[in-house]
C-alpha cells in the first residue's frame, strides 16, 4: 500500500475525537482509512479528495531508506506566503522539472510557479544521518519539500564544481527552503535545514579552495564557541569569542548565513550528535550479544498447574 502523507497529519485531529471505529464528527461516524495508509486531517473519508489545499503524497517503499513516488507530486508556491519573489527552480530552465515559471520581472502572484516530480522518482526523503533523528526526522512536514530538492539535486548530474552549478545549486537550496515555508514548517527550523543542505552545496559544487575554507573557519569557529562555554574566561574575551564565527561569516558576502548557522546550529547539535552516536553504539553491542530465536523464549505459567 502507498504510504502517505500531508502536512496537516503531525497536528492530529481537532475537530473530531479518533476512536477504534474511525473519527466521530457531528455528521456521525467515518471509516479508519486502509491499514498501510496515512491520511491527514482535511481529507475526505476515502484520502483522495483534498479539502484544506495540500495533496497526499504516495510513496511505496522499495529500500531501507528509498521511497518512490506512485503518482505525480506537483508543488505550487503560494503567492505572498513566505514573501520569496520568483520560483528559484526556475534557474534550472525549461525542461520537465517546471511548470509555468516566473522570470526575475514576473509577478509571482499573476504567474505562481510549479514543480512537478514525475512518478517513480525515487527519494531518500530528508537526508538526515541517523544520530540526528531525534532532532530532524526523515520525514515529517518537509517531506514535501525534501523531495524537491532530491529532485532538484538530481537535475544537476554530474555533480561539477563550476560556478555555473554552484549557483544552480544554490537556486534549488533557496526553492527548498521556500517549500519548507511553504508547507508550514517553522521559521528556524526551515533556515537549520537549508543551512545543512547550503553546506551541502559548498561540498559537493564549490571549488577546493571554498571547501578548504568552510572546513578550516568551522574548526576555527567551533572551536571558540567552546572556549566561550567552556574555559575561564574574562566577560569581555568570552563575549569576543561567542561573536567571532559571525565575523568569520562576514568573509563570505552574501552567503555569510551559511557559514553563520554553521557554526551556531553545529555548536548545539553537536553535543546532541555525541550522545546519540555513543548510545547506538552501546546498543548496536549489546544487539551482537542477542542472538536467540523467538522460540527460545518459553512464556510462563501456561500449563501450569
Amino acid at each position: 500500500m502507498p504510504w502517505r502523507w500531508s502536512p496537516e497529519t503531525e497536528a492530529g485531529t481537532e475537530e473530531g475525537t479518533e476512536t477504534k471505529a474511525g473519527t466521530e464528527t457531528e455528521a456521525g461516524t467515518a471509516p479508519q482509512a486502509e491499514a498501510g495508509t496515512v491520511d491527514a486531517e482535511g481529507f475526505g473519508p476515502d484520502g483522495d479528495e483534498p479539502v484544506g489545499g495540500f495533496v497526499p503524497i504516495e510513496l511505496a517503499q522499495t529500500g531501507p531508506r528509498s521511497f518512490t513516488l506512485r503518482a505525480d507530486l506537483v508543488h505550487e508556491l503560494r503567492p505572498g506566503s513566505t514573501g520569496v519573489g520568483p520560483d528559484p527552480l526556475s534557474a534550472l530552465g525549461p525542461g520537465p522539472a517546471t511548470g509555468p515559471a516566473t522570470s526575475p520581472t514576473t509577478d509571482p502572484a499573476a504567474q505562481p510557479a510549479v514543480v512537478v516530480v514525475p512518478t517513480g522518482f525515487t527519494t531518500d526523503l530528508a537526508s538526515v544521518p541517523f544520530p540526528l533523528w531525534a532532532l530532524i526526522g526523515p520525514f515529517g512536514r518537509h517531506t514535501r519539500a525534501a523531495i524537491l530538492h532530491d529532485y532538484g539535486c538530481s537535475l544537476l548530474e554530474p555533480p561539477l564544481r563550476t560556478p555555473v552549478r554552484y549557483r544552480e545549486r544554490a537556486a534549488v537550496d533557496l526553492r527548498f527552503r521556500v517549500a519548507l515555508l511553504d508547507s508550514d514548517v517553522p521559521r528556524l527550523r526551515a533556515w537549520l535545514m537549508w543551512g545543512a543542505v547550503s553546506v551541502g552545496r559548498v561540498v559537493v559544487h564549490g571549488s577546493a579552495v571554498r571547501v578548504a575554507a568552510l572546513a578550516l573557519q568551522l574548526v576555527v569557529g567551533l572551536g571558540l564557541l567552546g572556549l566561550a562555554v567552556a574555559a575561564p574566561l574574562p566577560v569581555p574575551w568570552r563575549l569576543g569569542a561567542l561573536l567571532a564565527p559571525l565575523v568569520l561569516s562576514a568573509l563570505w558576502g552574501r552567503e555569510w548565513p551559511v557559514p553563520m548557522i554553521a557554526h551556531y546550529a553545529g555548536a548545539l547539535v553537536l553535543p546532541a550528535l555525541v550522545v546519540n552516536v555513543v548510545t547506538a553504539g552501546v546498543l548496536t553491542v549489546l544487539g551482537l550479544g542477542w542472538r536467540g530465536r523467538a522460540t527460545d523464549i518459553v512464556p510462563t505459567g501456561v500449563g501450569d498447574g
